[in-house]
C-alpha cells in the first residue's frame, strides 16, 4: 500500500522558485493547494508509466485502462511509450522507479521523488518525465537536487562519480541530458542550494519577484514585491 508522504517545503520540484525567491516558501504557508486538468493528467501518465516500467508492459497494450480517473487512449499511450522506451535503453542494473531521494544535508528537510533511476560502474542516470508543453532544460535545479540525493543515498556504496540527468518531453519530441561529475554537483550545492535553502527558513527571507519564480507561486496574487515589480515595468513602458 502506498502512503502519501507530506510535501517537502524545500522540494526539488519547486526548487527553481525558492532558489530564486527564498521568501516564497513562507509566503505560501497555509495557502491551499490547487490542481488543474493538466496536472491530473500528468499524474495519470506517470502512474501509467510506472506500471509499464515495473511490470514490463508495452504502453499500447494498456489502452482503455484507467489511471487517476483518466481512461488511457492511443495518443496518451504513445506519449508514455517515448518515455518508457528511453528508460529501457539505459543500463539494467540497480533500477529504481519512483524513488524518494534525500538531499536534506544541503536543504533542511529537502527530498524529492525521481521518476526513474539506475546506476552502474560509477555512473548514475536520473530521468524525469514531463508530459506538459512548456520546454524544460535538463540543466535544472530539480534534477540537480535529485542528483545530490543519488550521491547522498548511493554515492559511497556504488562509488558514483558521474550523474546523467535527463528530461523526456514526449509532447515536444524533446529529450535533453545534462551530465555532471560529483565535484560539480557539490560545488553547485555549496554555492547555490545551501545559501537559498538557509535563506528560505530564516526569520526574514527575501522576496525576489520574477517571471519564472512567480509563475506557479500560490502567494503571487497577494505579493506586494511582485505588485511593485509589475508597476515598475508598466511605468517603464509608459516612459
Amino acid at each position: 500500500m502506498k502512503l502519501e508522504m507530506p510535501h517537502s517545503k524545500l522540494s526539488a520540484s519547486s526548487s527553481n522558485r525558492w532558489i530564486a525567491c527564498p521568501g516564497s516558501v513562507q509566503a505560501q504557508q497555509g495557502l491551499p493547494d490547487e490542481s488543474s486538468a493538466a496536472a491530473e493528467e500528468g499524474t495519470a501518465l506517470h502512474e501509467f508509466s510506472e506500471l509499464c516500467l515495473r511490470e514490463g508492459f508495452e504502453p499500447r497494450s494498456l489502452v482503455g485502462e484507467e489511471f487517476n480517473g483518466y481512461t488511457m487512449n492511443r495518443e496518451q499511450a504513445g506519449l508514455v511509450s517515448q518515455y518508457v522506451d528511453h528508460c529501457r535503453t539505459l543500463p539494467k542494473n540497480n533500477v529504481l522507479i519512483e524513488r524518494r531521494l534525500d538531499y536534506s544535508m544541503w536543504a533542511d528537510g529537502g527530498y524529492g521523488t525521481a521518476d526513474y533511476l539506475c546506476f552502474d560502474e560509477g555512473e548514475a542516470w536520473v530521468v524525469d518525465a514531463k508530459f506538459g508543453r512548456v520546454p524544460v532544460s535538463a540543466d535544472s535545479s530539480q534534477l540537480k537536487c535529485y542528483a545530490l540525493g543519488v550521491l547522498n543515498d548511493f554515492g559511497f556504496d556504488a562509488q558514483i562519480d558521474t550523474v546523467h540527468m535527463t528530461v523526456v518531453q514526449p509532447r515536444l519530441q524533446h529529450i535533453d541530458t545534462r551530465t555532471m561529475r560529483h565535484t560539480e554537483l557539490f560545488k553547485w550545492a555549496r554555492e547555490v542550494l545551501v545559501p537559498a535553502a538557509t535563506a528560505a527558513v530564516s526569520e526574514d527571507p527575501p522576496l525576489n519577484p520574477g517571471e519564472q519564480q512567480c509563475r506557479y507561486c500560490k502567494a503571487a496574487p497577494t505579493c506586494r514585491p511582485l505588485a511593485q515589480h509589475v508597476f515598475g515595468i508598466i511605468e517603464e513602458d509608459f516612459a
